[in-house]
Protein backbone atom coordinates (compact mmCIF):
# COMPACT_ATOMS: atom_id res chain seq x y z
CA UNK A 1 0.00 0.00 0.00
CA UNK A 2 2.68 2.43 0.58
CA UNK A 3 4.53 1.54 -2.66
CA UNK A 4 0.85 2.80 -4.12
CA UNK A 5 0.68 5.87 -2.38
CA UNK A 6 4.17 6.72 -2.94
CA UNK A 7 3.74 6.13 -7.24
CA UNK A 8 0.48 8.37 -6.76
CA UNK A 9 2.25 11.14 -4.69
CA UNK A 10 5.19 10.80 -7.48
CA UNK A 11 2.27 11.21 -10.19
CA UNK A 12 0.69 14.03 -8.66
CA UNK A 13 4.22 15.94 -7.70
CA UNK A 14 5.01 15.37 -11.69
CA UNK A 15 1.12 17.09 -12.82
CA UNK A 16 2.08 19.94 -10.87
CA UNK A 17 5.86 20.37 -12.36
CA UNK A 18 4.16 19.82 -15.85
CA UNK A 19 1.41 22.43 -15.27
CA UNK A 20 3.89 24.78 -13.46
CA UNK A 21 6.56 24.49 -16.30
CA UNK A 22 5.08 23.81 -19.50
CA UNK A 23 8.70 24.37 -21.30
CA UNK A 24 10.15 21.62 -19.54
CA UNK A 25 8.09 19.05 -21.29
CA UNK A 26 9.62 20.22 -24.59
CA UNK A 27 12.74 19.91 -23.29
CA UNK A 28 11.74 16.35 -21.94
CA UNK A 29 11.05 15.73 -24.70
CA UNK A 30 13.16 16.58 -27.02
CA UNK A 31 15.93 14.99 -25.12
CA UNK A 32 13.96 12.12 -25.45
CA UNK A 33 13.85 11.58 -29.03
CA UNK A 34 17.49 11.89 -29.05
CA UNK A 35 18.02 9.37 -27.08
CA UNK A 36 15.80 7.41 -29.32
CA UNK A 37 17.74 7.87 -32.31
CA UNK A 38 21.23 7.30 -30.96
CA UNK A 39 20.26 4.01 -29.59
CA UNK A 40 18.43 2.88 -32.85
CA UNK A 41 21.64 4.27 -34.70
CA UNK A 42 23.32 1.48 -31.90
CA UNK A 43 21.16 -0.98 -32.04
CA UNK A 44 21.16 -0.74 -36.27
CA UNK A 45 24.81 -0.66 -35.89
CA UNK A 46 25.21 -4.01 -33.76
CA UNK A 47 22.23 -5.56 -36.20
CA UNK A 48 24.13 -4.42 -39.36
CA UNK A 49 27.84 -5.13 -38.05
CA UNK A 50 27.79 -8.79 -38.62
CA UNK A 51 26.30 -8.45 -42.08
CA UNK A 52 29.09 -5.93 -43.21
CA UNK A 53 31.79 -8.45 -41.71
CA UNK A 54 30.93 -11.17 -43.85
CA UNK A 55 30.77 -8.67 -46.99
CA UNK A 56 34.32 -7.71 -46.21
CA UNK A 57 35.30 -11.42 -45.58
CA UNK A 58 33.85 -12.59 -48.99
CA UNK A 59 35.65 -9.06 -50.64
CA UNK A 60 38.57 -10.24 -48.88
CA UNK A 61 38.45 -13.91 -50.13
CA UNK A 62 37.33 -12.81 -53.38
CA UNK A 63 40.57 -10.33 -53.58
CA UNK A 64 42.79 -13.13 -52.78
CA UNK A 65 41.64 -15.91 -55.28
CA UNK A 66 41.40 -12.64 -57.74
CA UNK A 67 45.34 -12.70 -57.77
Amino acid sequence: MTEFLAIIGALFLLYIAIRAFPVLVGVVVGIGVLLLIVFLIIGLTFLLLPLLGIIALIVLVAKLFAV
